[in-house]
Formats: C-alpha cells, structure tokens, sequence
C-alpha cells in the first residue's frame, strides 16, 4: 500500500494497531551508494525474497521500479513473481528457487527461473517447447553450500542444458556461505570454484551472459573487484542492514529504511506492589504510570522482548514491563508527558532500536528478526 500524503497516511495509521514506515529517499541513498560501489557497468539486482526482508514486497518493488540504477527484482518463489507482473512491475524479475505456480504464465511474462537439476530444465524446455518460445533461465551453481544446485564440476548436466532447444541460458550464478565474517578462505574458496567452472564452459564453447556470486556483504567486503562476475545481488544492504562484522570493519554510510510505528492505546497508573502482565515476571516497586501499545507477539514482537527492550514515545524510552503477550506490550510512561494516541516507535529512528541491535538480544539475526513481522500489517511509503 503506497501512501504519500500526511493526511493519508494519518488515516491510515489510525485505522491499523501498527504500522511499517519505508523511507523512499534513504532507500534510493542505500541503492546509490551500492552503485558507485559496483560501478557503471555492472547489473544491480535487488533481492526481495521474504517479503522483501519484511519490508513489504509490493511497496519495495514500486520504489525499485522508479529506480533507474535497480536492473532485477530477485525473488525465491514463482507467485511472488507473477504477483509483482500483475502489479505492473516491468523489471527484469528472477526467481532463486521454488517455482509454485503455472509455468506457461512463467514463461509468458518473461520471468526468468532457475535450473538446479535436469528435471526442473527439462520441464521448463517442454513447456517452453509448446508455447513455440524460449524461457529464459539462471542456472545455481553449488560451490559449497550443500543446497539448491549442480555441483561444481558437473560440466556434464551443464552441457545437457544447453543443448535443450527452447531454454536460453542468460545466467549462472552460486550462493556464498559465510561472506559476512572475518575469515574470507572459504569465500575464495568458493569464488575459485565458481571462477574454474566458468572457464571450462568457456572452453566447451558454453558462454552465457551473466555471472553472479557476489552478495550484499561480499559487494562491501571486495568492493566489487572480481571482474569476471557482471551481476550483482543486493538485498540487506539496499534496506540498510548489514551483518555484524561487516558493519564495523567496512565504513559505507547505508542507513536503515525501516520503522515500526504503533500508538498509545491506554495510560493509567498503578501502585507499588502491582504485578504487570502475565505470570507475575515484573513487579513494581513504587507506583508507576504505565501504557498500552497494540502489538504483540501474533505480530511478530517476539515474546522474548519481555523485560528486555524498551520503544520510544515522544523520543524518550519506555521499558517494556512484563510479558508480551498477543496482542498488547505494556510500558513504562512514569517519566513521559504522553497522551492517548500518541506515536510509538518498536523497531527504527534509535540505534538501539536497529534491528542488528535487537536481534543480539533474542540470540539471532536482523533477517529473522525483520522477516517475522506479520505481512499484514501494512507498509507506508513516506
């Protein structure tokens, strides 16, 4: 849902318990900044998979779409792309895994799919085969991940695909599997045996178009320096999440588009000796004005934050006291002037309120943490 104008979006915000707010300049910041880092002459995907990291897949293909620097929207299954082509998104689109719809319509609206094994291949040829067209396929190479993929060395499947009369080979391409920390041997590693195998299909006079390995980590890591690759896939870093190690070692100014609103549903005080929240878990020990806040849980507020996070209301922070529980989180306003109504913010706007930041404390990643946020909560452009 794309939303501009503030009499809108007060609308709107008012009709939802929360709300998700994407910042349509920060994000066009992030994507140029990724391109002068990449340089003109290579392909800039944007990974959209999981909702688009939680933030919305519609709403992050709009702004993709005005985007001249953005070349493909990268998804994981089929649906989410034809969703993006019956929403009149007209980007290259490429599908990374689960093909889960009608490959006639697939083929009909130019989305280009991904071949790791011989049936998927020889499915994708019959079907291409009595539409009287080509189909336009990646083909995912395992160089290390034990995943989706031909391995390495299987120069044989590789030449059965390209002599398949109804599938044009645009791309090949492999996934890293540690990128994002300090040791980089098995990234090269993994470089090196993707590298190999693009030469050796060269030597069978197997030349496709694009290459690509290099993720959002691996683009600021090596700056974009393996000149043999052309594509680039791009998904944390263009919303502005980066992975621990690379955020401290690596100086590139990308800036989180993301914040999580919600309001002030209830305020009264309580005394000393009051129980908050389910079992007991928080007790006061004078009295205390506390507030409501319409989220929880179900809506992907992990319940772990219980006596563990605090948002800010009116820029000032507001422990959450006790339990979160479904539907509701309760905090502390002893030291707020706040009214009913009053805006929230959970996730964004505080450093300590990035979702890197968080995640530490629930023992996990930023992507869990992001992508867990209920799809149904709605996604406003500002």
């Amino acid at each position: 849902m794309q939303i501009q104008d503030n009499k809108a979006t007060k609308i709107i915000t008012n009709s939802y318990s929360s709300w998700i707010e994407l910042n349509k300049k920060q994000f066009f910041n992030n994507i140029s900044l990724i391109k002068n880092l990449i340089g003109p002459n290579k392909i800039l995907s944007l990974v959209a998979k999981a909702n688009a990291y939680g933030h919305g897949l519609l709403q992050i293909a709009k702004m993709a779409e005005e985007n001249l620097d953005i070349d493909y929207i990268v998804v994981f299954k089929l649906s989410e792309a034809t969703f993006l082509r019956k929403n009149r998104i007209k980007k290259n689109i490429l599908v990374l895994g689960l093909i889960d719809e009608d490959l006639k319509q697939a083929i009909k609206n130019n989305i280009e799919l991904t071949v790791f094994d011989l049936e998927t291949a020889n499915q994708l040829n019959l079907c291409a085969k009595k539409l009287n067209i080509k189909a336009n396929i990646h083909i995912k190479i395992d160089t290390g991940l034990s995943r989706l993929g031909f391995l390495y060395d299987d120069i044989k499947s590789i030449k059965k695909i390209a002599q398949l009369s109804n599938l044009t080979i645009k791309g090949i391409y492999s996934h890293f599997s540690e990128s994002d920390i300090e040791n980089d041997e098995f990234t090269r590693l993994q470089i090196s045996r993707f590298s190999d195998l693009l030469e050796k299909l060269k030597k069978e006079n197997i030349n496709i178009p694009i290459k690509h390995i290099e993720n959002s980590s691996a683009v600021i890591r090596f700056q974009s320096n393996f000149q043999e690759f052309n594509l680039i896939r791009v998904g944390g870093a263009a919303y502005g999440i980066k992975k621990e190690f690379i955020a401290q070692n690596f100086k590139v100014d990308l800036k989180p588009i993301f914040s999580w609103k919600s309001r002030i549903i209830s305020i009264k005080e309580i005394p000393a000796e009051s129980y908050v929240s389910y079992a007991r878990t928080f007790k006061t020990t004078q009295k205390l004005k506390v507030g409501v806040i319409p989220v929880g849980y179900c809506d992907g507020y992990d319940r772990r934050f219980s006596n563990n996070a605090f948002v800010l209301v009116n820029g000032k922070k507001a422990n959450v006291l006790g339990r979160v529980c479904m539907n509701m989180i309760i905090v502390d306003l002893s030291d707020i002037q706040v009214n009913i109504a009053d805006p929230v913010t959970l996730f964004g706007e505080n450093p300590e309120l990035n979702p890197e930041v968080l995640s530490k404390k629930l023992d996990t990643i930023n992507y869990e943490l992001l992508t867990r946020i209920n799809s149904q909560i709605p996604r406003i452009i500002v």
